[in-house]
């Protein structure tokens, strides 16, 4: 096994102004990586010689299987693509279960779409669709529930 030294880092929580932007750079005797939150697909390895590797998150032989093993998705779908919709879906069931055991369903943590949200969505859809074949706004028209 190869160890290597790495150079003493700094750390600082405070960047007033700043929404995100975390990043790390790690340098080692015989390289470096660098990682931007804003480019979460992509990883630079910068080698001792000067020359840098961009490295892009996918599945493939480059990617070791420890690194495959834990990416569910495919480049261009961050991995809270799939959180979000397992967060709806366990929602939606817990509500269910507490429809069929006529419990009261507002004991949900976090809201989710409803028949009517959907019904906005397609008005907006339709409003979206006559905008544009009659080149002027057209008012989103919701039916009444």
């Amino acid at each position: 096994m190869r160890t290597e030294r790495v150079a003493p880092c700094g750390v600082t929580n405070a960047a007033s102004g700043a929404e995100h932007g975390l990043s790390f750079r790690i340098f080692g005797e015989t390289g470096g990586l660098e990682w931007h939150q804003e480019e979460p697909n992509r990883l630079v390895h910068r080698k001792r010689d000067g020359i840098a590797e961009t490295v892009t998150r996918r599945k493939d032989p480059l990617v070791s299987e420890a690194a495959r093993q834990v990416t569910r998705v495919e480049i261009g779908h961050p991995e809270g693509y799939l959180e979000a919709f397992a967060n709806l879906y366990s929602d939606l069931a817990r509500a269910v279960v507490a429809r069929m055991r006529h419990e009261p369903g507002d004991q949900i943590d976090r809201p989710f779409p409803t028949a009517e949200d959907g019904v906005k969505g397609l008005a907006f859809v339709e409003a979206a669709i006559q905008s544009s074949a009659l080149r002027s706004w057209k008012t989103v028209e919701v039916p009444s529930t």
